[in-house]
Parts: C-alpha cells; sequence; structure tokens
C-alpha cells in the first residue's frame, strides 16, 4: 500500500474505488527505483531499470520476524 496517486515510472493514474485511490509502488533494493505493478514484467517482480528480481512479500514478512526472533535470541546471552 502506499500514498501515491500515480506511478512514479510509468505515471499509470490509481484506480478510484468507493474507499481507496492508491495502488502497491515497488522499491527495487538493487537500484531504487520505483514502479508500479505493471512495469517491468507486468506483475511487480522485476525492477524496470536493472531486471532485479523483487521478493514477495510475504517471505520478507517471514525473514525479518526469524531475523527479529534470532536477534532477540541472541541478546538473552545465549
Amino acid at each position: 500500500m502506499s500514498d501515491y496517486t500515480s506511478c512514479p515510472n510509468c505515471g499509470r493514474k490509481a484506480e478510484k474505488t468507493f474507499s481507496s485511490n492508491y495502488f502497491n509502488v515497488h522499491t527495487c533494493r538493487k537500484c531504487g527505483k520505483k514502479y508500479c505493478n505493471e512495469c517491468g514484467d507486468g506483475n511487480g517482480t522485476l525492477c524496470p531499470k536493472c531486471g532485479a528480481k523483487r521478493i514477495l512479500r510475504l517471505r520478507q514478512s517471514i525473514f525479518k520476524m526469524i531475523y527479529k526472533l534470532i536477534e532477540k535470541f541472541y541478546s538473552y546471552g545465549h
């Protein structure tokens, strides 16, 4: 979810719906390019500038959760 009303890469406008006027804007972790789901390969997983693939959000959330658990475990002196 983002505060963008149009894509910073292609300029596509967000579809206006009853409860929202936004769409997902992704930032490439390799080059920093911002783009929407329609840019690149058409589903937002490939950066249109450098071609880097984006990890799915679910995987990112799981990795963050595991990292925090490991960090907490080691902070207790184990």
